[in-house]
């Protein structure tokens, strides 16, 4: 988010507070953080159903590969999708055979 307003801020020319008073008062845009989603939702009558952190449903790419591709490439800013897809060949060739082998063992072991 505040990334987003100092993109927004480069983008119009005018100061950063300007644009988060615009932003979160004249167009009533808030910021909801991960940790308060249940609650509000719960508040809104909304139920919310727990998600085991090793479910089934999950595959090991969602432990292993995925916040390892993320982490890569985080804070970093792309000019195009060839860009992307050239960092995301780069961080899965930088990639160990062993490193997925003791990825799926530990998968199997839970």
């Amino acid at each position: 988010r505040r990334r987003t307003i100092e993109v927004l801020e480069v983008l119009s020319e005018i100061s950063w507070s300007s644009v988060q008073r615009i932003v979160t008062e004249d167009l009533g845009m808030t910021r909801v953080a991960a940790k308060f989603l249940p609650r509000i939702l719960t508040k809104w009558g909304m139920t919310t159903l727990p998600h085991a952190p090793y479910s089934p449903d999950l595959a090991p790419c969602d432990f292993f590969l995925f916040p390892r591709m993320k982490r890569d490439r985080k804070g970093h800013r792309f000019n195009d999708v060839e860009e992307v897809r050239e960092k995301t060949r780069t961080v899965l060739a930088a990639i160990q055979k062993n490193e997925f082998e003791r990825c799926c063992q530990q998968w199997e072991h839970m």
